[in-house]
């Protein structure tokens, strides 16, 4: 398939990030639409994408709803779906069926012609809306309205794309990061498709984590406020690593984005950092003997969060379970200073992370998540009860796959 995203170098770009939604400034239509609209939307969509066989989840916010309160959270402006493009089409007829409108984000103000028409009354090429209003309608999402009475539900549709069996994750280029269509070397803003996989700046989705999608508990509590709660909700595989992937360590705090935290794409997946972390203490746990890109990642994971403490494992510590280390620890700890990231190096005596979190008293502590099971299990297990006497908590990195300490030490046979 080979396209060039929609693009007008005019058009001004959201400065904030990924997440523009909370951008829509239009005049008639208020921010935090009333949850009843909302509600309504939610339901008559997925009865209509259910029936017709459309291939579809519930996703950011609605997703972040759904986990935390099994609701649509208060103050959230939309609906969010995801859907395959391949039913693209499908869905376009179901949107015009049910006499939706098109609504636009206050900072997409190239082309106004057709906001607020019923979507019977546009007519659609291929590749690209008509209606494409600055970044808005395009082949990758749609943006549209319903009311009820006084009350308007607004929906987002992203289209993700699956390249098949071949591929472990799918591909969604609607929400990008801050550089949205331009980039460097791109002053002109003329980005195709390949710029984006080239650049990381759209976001690959594991399968793991989205397939298959599967039935949900009722959506939808709030008595009078909202209408019956709405069944057959599909949710993603596994949504609270979905979640995690999305929105960061934190996604089970009710922040604000903009306020509290911010996100770019990199390497084709969010990255989110979190505002205001001067306080917010930090620890991991680390051998340290062969430094690479795993650890890499979770130094960096682990500085979003706040200030990053580095527990690092004496030598007699690191061979109680591991083996001698190739570096003492005096040089262990001078490679780690030179680390970007890192703001203080303290030992760690032995596996018991306790003595240290006792003293530091951290808000989180950042590791793998390979600890989950095997020999670390109980390690994990303890520091967990731990943190629960101040209200820490455990952040679990995914694990780097392929890579590993101990596979270093093996091949260089040391």
């Amino acid at each position: 398939m080979n396209y060039t995203p929609p693009h007008d170098p005019h058009v001004l770009i959201n400065p904030y990030g990924i997440s523009s939604n909370f951008l829509c400034v239009d005049s008639d239509i208020p921010i935090g639409s009333p949850i009843r609209g909302n509600q309504e939307c939610l339901c008559l969509l997925t009865r209509e994408f259910n029936k017709n066989n459309i291939e579809h989840c519930v996703a950011w916010g609605t997703l972040l709803g759904y986990v935390r309160e099994r609701d649509i959270i208060k103050g959230d402006k939309d609906i969010d779906f995801y859907v395959n493009l391949q039913n693209q089409s499908s869905v376009l007829d179901i949107l015009k069926k049910n006499k939706y409108k098109l609504h636009h984000h206050g900072w997409n103000l190239r082309n106004t012609t057709h906001l607020h028409k019923p979507l019977t009354a546009i007519e659609w090429e291929e590749d690209q809306f008509v209606g494409y209003d600055g970044f808005c309608h395009s082949k990758w999402n749609i943006s549209c309205y319903k009311d009820y009475g006084d009350q308007r539900g607004l929906v987002d549709i992203y289209f993700y794309e699956d390249a098949g069996e071949d591929y472990d994750y799918v591909s969604e280029y609607w929400n990008r990061g801050t550089l949205g269509f331009r980039g460097p070397g791109n002053p002109e803003g003329d980005i195709t498709k390949e710029w984006f996989v080239e650049h990381g700046k759209h976001i690959r989705i594991p399968k793991e984590m989205f397939f298959p999608f599967k039935d949900g508990e009722p959506m939808g509590k709030r008595g009078d406020e909202s209408p019956p709660r709405c069944d057959k909700i599909k949710i993603p595989n596994n949504p609270t690593k979905l979640l995690g992937f999305f929105y960061g360590a934190r996604w089970r705090e009710k922040l604000e984005f903009g306020t509290d935290y911010l996100r770019e794409i990199e390497n084709h997946k969010p990255a989110t950092t979190y505002i205001n972390t001067e306080k917010t203490k930090v620890y991991v746990g680390m051998a340290a003997d062969f430094i690479h890109h795993g650890h890499i990642n979770i130094i960096i994971e682990a500085s979003r969060l706040g200030k990053v403490t580095v527990g690092l494992l004496t030598d007699l510590a690191l061979a109680s379970y591991k083996r001698v280390p190739a570096l003492e620890y005096k040089q262990r700890k001078m490679v780690l200073e030179n680390i970007k990231g890192i703001t203080n190096i303290i030992p760690q005596h032995t596996l018991d992370y306790t003595d240290n979190l006792e003293k530091l008293k951290p808000n989180y502590v950042v590791h793998g998540d390979d600890w989950k099971t095997g020999t670390q299990k109980q390690t994990r297990e303890d520091v967990e009860a731990k943190l629960r006497e101040w209200g820490g908590q455990i952040v679990d990195v995914p694990y780097t796959k392929n890579i590993s300490s101990s596979k270093i030490h093996e091949g260089l046979r040391i």
